[in-house]
């Protein structure tokens, strides 16, 4: 175990939260021993939270401290770790056990308001590390973190943990920490910290289920490619490293790559191809890259032109009319570099094996300029009526508009057409060519 006096050199910037969640999530896929790199000879921490001291003190290089201000104080985020199992045949991701949250302080609770109280000023934000539970781990050092992701207490929470919150404090007031129990409440508990008996220290918790519905689905499960600051002139260097982990596998089908990486994916899975590029990233598979659009792309045998064009999200007609071109959902996609993976069919009908990897971003004066119109006619034809003749990809040389649906009856609801079959923006494969 490292002192404190040995903490690391700081990696990332303890006032920004942005900088702070991207620095946690280096972790994903990996163990606390990994991130480390250290030998074995690394002793964790004493006690059953020593992940979560380990976390700070060794990956995070904060002191030891029981304040009741945030973790990360200038930026006013908390930092929570907790374990995770499989449970059902889909092999799912669920809290193993409550997540300890700061002590009570059975004299200050009385006094305090549910929106002055210490317990929010330190939990409002929290930076939530959640890592697999392994029984057969030598050390929680040794325990792979799954999902890393900011948090903010959700509006329709509040309600819910003040009721928790101040029947706790009314207890305390009543009849003394001795009336208190975790049983009392429903989403925010006063739980047990080592001693047993009436006398016990306690700590607020989140209950297995509350952390299952509010906090899980909203932690984003993803991870970053790119580095949190770049401009272009950085990308050919990106650019190159990703080559670079890539290159060993050109040549191979994607069955070839996923036996040498033991990817578990099933070949006959939709994803399967989207799993491959992230085993060779080394993304963990429960996790989706943030920053950057990843695309398979297939030729055929002596074609450049991909077989298929290259399709968005589907958009739903009644949000697309209410937004604008610089906040919208299509040039917030485009804002953001691509990753087309590419697989080239060796002979007619013969092995189509990886072939080369392009990180390529959308040039300005396309985005601006073509891309916008074909948006912006494709929102005033929604609005006048038109939904059902969205433009084509012989209207323009860079993008269209196409049915995005399982079939005809999957649709959604228009302004003036009533309910048209799903659509999306697709790039022309043409396009998608003459920049690979």
């Amino acid at each position: 175990m490292t002192n404190a006096d040995d903490e690391p050199s700081l990696r990332y910037d303890p006032s920004d939260p942005e900088s702070i969640e991207r620095h946690a999530k280096k972790l994903i896929g990996r163990t606390l021993r990994e991130a480390l790199k250290d030998d074995r000879g690394i002793i964790a921490s004493p006690g059953k939270g020593s992940f979560g001291q380990d976390l700070e003190l060794l990956y995070f290089g904060l002191p030891r401290s029981n304040e009741s201000r945030p973790d990360f104080g200038q930026a006013g985020v908390e930092l929570k770790s907790s374990s995770l199992k499989h449970v059902g045949k889909g092999r799912r991701l669920v809290p193993k056990e409550r997540i300890s949250l700061s002590m009570i302080d059975y004299d200050a609770i009385t006094h305090e308001t549910w929106e002055t109280s210490a317990f929010l000023k330190k939990n409002q934000h929290i930076l939530f590390v959640f890592y697999l539970h392994d029984r057969d781990a030598d050390s929680p050092l040794d325990c792979v973190i799954k999902c890393v992701g900011r948090w903010s207490i959700p509006n329709e929470c509040m309600p819910m943990l003040k009721t928790d919150w101040c029947h706790i404090q009314r207890l305390v007031r009543a009849a003394g920490p001795g009336a208190l129990s975790g049983r009392l409440t429903a989403n925010l508990e006063a739980a047990k910290k080592g001693a047993t008996g009436a006398s016990a220290k306690r700590a607020f918790a989140f209950k297995p289920p509350f952390v299952k519905k509010y906090i899980l689905p909203r932690v984003s499960w993803t991870q970053p490619l790119l580095p949190l600051h770049y401009d272009d002139a950085d990308l050919d260097a990106i650019a190159a490293s990703i080559h670079a982990r890539f290159e060993p596998f050109f040549g191979l089908t994607a069955a070839e790559i996923a036996e040498r990486l033991s990817a578990g994916s099933s070949a006959r899975a939709k994803s399967f191809h989207a799993d491959i590029t992230k085993a060779i990233l080394g993304i963990d598979p429960d996790n989706s890259i943030e920053d950057v659009t990843v695309k398979t792309i297939r030729l055929d045998c002596g074609k450049s032109k991909p077989r298929e064009h290259v399709s968005f999200r589907t958009f739903k007609y009644m949000d697309l009319v209410q937004q604008a071109w610089e906040t919208s959902d299509l040039r917030t996609l485009l804002l953001q570099p691509f990753l087309f993976v590419v697989y080239r069919e060796e002979s007619p009908n013969g092995r189509r094996v990886l072939d080369s990897v392009r990180l390529w971003r959308m040039p300005e004066s396309d985005r601006e300029g073509e891309v916008r119109r074909v948006w912006d006619e494709t929102v005033r034809r929604i609005e006048i009526g038109r939904a059902d003749k969205l433009p084509r990809g012989s209207e323009s040389p860079i993008c269209h508009v196409r049915p995005h649906g399982r079939d005809g009856r999957d649709t959604l609801p228009t302004p003036r057409n009533g309910p048209i079959v799903k659509k999306c923006f697709w790039l022309n494969s043409s396009y998608v060519a003459a920049q690979m």
